[in-house]
């Protein structure tokens, strides 16, 4: 189990990201207004329409590489205004600040890239 610790919509909202207790972001594409209405009104097999994992593939993308220690996402923040892109401000409990970039984070090819450490005090 697992705890949601932190909620954020992308910057036009067809996208959700939760942070967890365990230190995840799980990033959702939502339906848009237009499928939904559609989908509702011809239902298939009696199911709604539901929001897909996106991502690197099925599973969440860890902000913190390190398991060894509690890294509980507390607080995760879209930053507005950064050239139409989903960029983050993320606090990690017990390691600090990050800024993310999920536009352009790929578990497969150097996530480093877009995730980078900023050395700041605690608060």
């Amino acid at each position: 189990m697992d705890k949601i610790t932190s909620i954020e919509f992308g910057i036009d909202t067809c996208k959700l990201y939760i942070g967890t207790e365990k230190g995840y972001v799980h990033i959702f594409e939502l339906p848009s207004p237009k499928e939904v209405h559609q989908e509702y009104k011809k239902p298939k097999n009696g199911e709604v329409p539901k929001a897909k994992r996106i991502g690197s593939g099925e599973h969440p993308i860890r902000i913190e590489d390190s398991l060894d220690y509690d890294y509980a996402i507390d607080i995760m923040y879209r930053i507005t205004g950064y050239l139409e892109q989903d960029l983050f401000a993320i606090h990690v409990k017990h390691s600090g600040l990050w800024i993310f970039n999920a536009d352009l984070y790929d578990a497969e090819d150097a996530p480093e890239k877009n995730r980078n450490y900023v050395e700041c005090i605690e608060y």
